[in-house]
């Protein structure tokens, strides 16, 4: 009883508050009883003070003016408070003598709600404020409400999400403006329509039944959806469906707050190919090393006996047999190394329509008959920094991949042209850097590829052809060599249309002095003596072998030490020394350093199996620094010495 009696007391102290203005107060008195007596906050106030203090004056629930009150009078006190801001929505009551019907209208145009006549009837001023302030209260949170709604409308309307709004059945009601820029349709397109407008046919009856299974359960539904929009166009939504009941426990309306994360997604899929790539790199680098000494061992000695002359045909045939194995072998290994970007390169500045032009000539016999071939050049164009034997090799496997994607016949179509990437596209593609660059596109009209195997065309071993028909290190390397000469490559393909391969090389800054123009010509340097430091005594003997057939004097050790030694013990002096980069108990940079010490005027001659990264922090790759990888031939080896001493 008590809790009642305080929440009733709570109730009458809130009846509101009531302004009462005359020119004279103590005239009032009476009416204001009446109002405090029914527990209304009552203030009174003179026109003259009213006026002086109009701006400051708190705002009340209902205001009670005198009928007959002294400039400015009661009617313009009334347009004046209405006309004002803070008082407009405040109901006015007129007090006085009974008041004709003239003055009653021209009190309401005024804006007057109501009058009150003298003499005072406690029932009829109480009902009649009473009724003024409930309105009064009713109007304020009506608006308050209004403006609530348009706040919240207006937020929807410029929320960065997607928002849907569907009835019970699943129609949509509403849909705000970001949902009209990532759909593309108009909202009067959808109103009344179902959101499966959109479904893309990527998700399965289960994917759907389940999505419905939680929302019919009243549960929020969070997950992502692959959607198409009005023109067609793949897209991918992170969405929030989320059901709505009423107060009872009616299911109304599902909204739904969506995102679109393509780009998000599409970057995180370019960084998990890319990581992986590079793990896959790294494990291919790893073996070169050994592999490579390996196949040195094994061409070399075919080529050693071949080079003697005293073979019947059946050795030789089963020679050559290893020979060619060997070489494939080889192939492999420089593919795997062009892919993990270990390669060691001789960069040199490139005319790339002049390159593509004389590769072209080859191509038709390459390809054969039945192959189309067109060059469609750029007349205006960059050169690049590349290795054109990597260049090369890059044409020649693309075109070998087209020609095998067309069987019965079809057109190979190279082009160049320059291109620039802006800011804008290098930050929705990994990897992708502002600047200049020269466009190679090699493509085809053969069979296509769907997006499944265009996601693995560039993994290693990864091939669609028939067993024994292809490595699948073709695009691989390809993969490989366009990143190490820090350039991008894309890849465009539909089943039934063709594929076209788009590399970009950086455009180069240095004049073409230093371009390829032609082969290299290969002459036989004068016999020399030559320290040979090689670990593996495989590679070592073999080695040795090969410069002594050249004519060359030999002196032969396992170990840098042994080297030195020498150099301290003979009174005759080397003109080249040939070795290995990595050996134990000292580097090859390290040894060549000592020996110039000992042999003033001695040149030097890095050879490896390692890969580029490790050879790099040896210090070999320097300009000016002669480097041979192995494996390499007879051929390779006098070529190499040819250079330096032609220097």
């Amino acid at each position: 009883m008590a809790e009642h009696s305080r929440v009733t007391e709570d109730r009458r102290r809130d009846r509101g508050k009531v302004l009462i203005v005359g020119d004279d107060p103590e005239s009032l008195e009476p009416l204001v009883a009446m109002l405090v007596g029914a527990s209304y906050k009552v203030k009174t106030e003179a026109n003259s003070s009213l006026v002086r203090n109009f701006p400051e004056l708190a705002q009340p629930d209902c205001i009670l003016i005198e009928w007959s009150l002294s400039e400015p009078g009661g009617i313009e006190l009334c347009r004046r408070l209405k006309d004002d801001e803070k008082f407009h929505r405040v109901p006015v009551l007129f007090i006085g003598e009974p008041i004709g019907p003239k003055d009653r209208v021209a009190g309401f145009r005024a804006g007057a709600a109501d009058y009150i006549a003298r003499p005072f009837q406690k029932e009829e001023v109480l009902v009649r404020v009473e009724t003024q302030v409930s309105l009064s209260r009713l109007r304020g949170d009506l608006v308050r409400r209004m403006e609530e709604r348009d706040r919240f409308l207006e937020a929807v309307r410029q929320a960065a999400g997607s928002i849907v709004i569907t009835d019970a059945a699943g129609s949509i009601q509403f849909v705000n403006p970001a949902f009209e820029a990532m759909t593309g349709y108009r909202a009067e397109e959808v109103l009344g329509k179902n959101p499966r407008i959109l479904q893309s046919g990527k998700h399965g009856r289960e994917f759907y039944r389940e999505m419905w299974h939680r929302l019919l359960n009243r549960e929020v539904w969070k997950g992502e959806l692959i959607n198409r929009k009005k023109d067609g166009t793949l897209f991918v939504e992170q969405a929030t469906i989320s059901p709505v009941v009423d107060k009872a426990g009616q299911l109304i309306n599902y909204i739904a707050v969506k995102y679109d994360i393509t780009l998000q997604r599409s970057l995180e899929e370019q960084l998990r190919q890319a990581q992986k790539m590079e793990v896959v790199g790294r494990l291919a680098g790893g073996v070169a090393h050994d592999f490579n000494n390996m196949i040195a061992v094994i061409l070399g000695t075919v080529q050693m006996m071949l080079l003697t002359g005293s073979l019947d045909e059946t050795t030789i045939r089963n020679l050559k047999q290893i020979q060619t194995a060997a070489q494939r072998s080889a192939d492999i290994t420089r593919q795997l190394l062009a892919f993990s970007r270990k390669q060691v390169l001789d960069p040199k500045v490139v005319d790339v329509n002049s390159l593509v032009r004389d590769i072209t000539k080859m191509l038709s016999r390459l390809l054969g008959e039945d192959i189309d071939i067109n060059f469609l050049p750029d007349r205006d164009i960059g050169k690049i920094m590349i290795d054109p034997g990597q260049l090369h090799q890059i044409i020649i496997n693309l075109s070998i991949n087209a020609r095998d994607a067309m069987p019965k016949g079809g057109k190979l179509t190279l082009e160049t042209a320059e291109v620039v990437f802006d800011e804008e596209y290098c930050r929705a593609h990994v990897g992708f850097h502002p600047g200049d660059y020269v466009m190679l596109a090699v493509s085809d009209t053969g069979v296509g590829m769907d997006e499944e195997i265009i996601d693995h065309i560039f993994e290693p071993f990864f091939t669609t052809k028939e067993q024994d028909k292809g490595t699948g290190l073709g695009l691989a390397s390809v993969y490989g060599a366009v990143k190490h000469s820090g350039g991008f490559i894309n890849v465009y393909s539909e089943p039934g249309v063709g594929t076209t391969f788009k590399l970009y090389f950086p455009v180069c800054a240095e004049t073409g002095e230093h371009s390829v123009v032609g082969a290299e010509v290969v002459e036989t340097a004068a016999p020399l003596t030559v320290l040979l430091a090689e670990d593996n005594r495989d590679v070592r003997e073999l080695t040795a072998s090969m410069l002594e057939i050249m004519g060359h004097r030999v002196i032969v050790a396992e170990t840098p030490q042994k080297v030195l030694e020498y150099c301290r013990e003979t009174r005759l002096s080397a003109d080249l020394l040939l070795t290995d980069v990595v050996m134990p108990g000292m580097a090859g940079k390290e040894l060549q350093k000592l020996v110039q010490e000992l042999c003033p005027g001695i040149k030097t001659l890095f050879m490896s199996g390692y890969t580029a990264s490790v050879i790099s922090r040896h210090g070999v790759l320097e300009p000016g620094v002669y480097f041979l990888q192995k494996p390499f031939s007879v051929q390779d080896l006098a070529r190499k010495i040819n250079e330096i001493f032609a220097d």
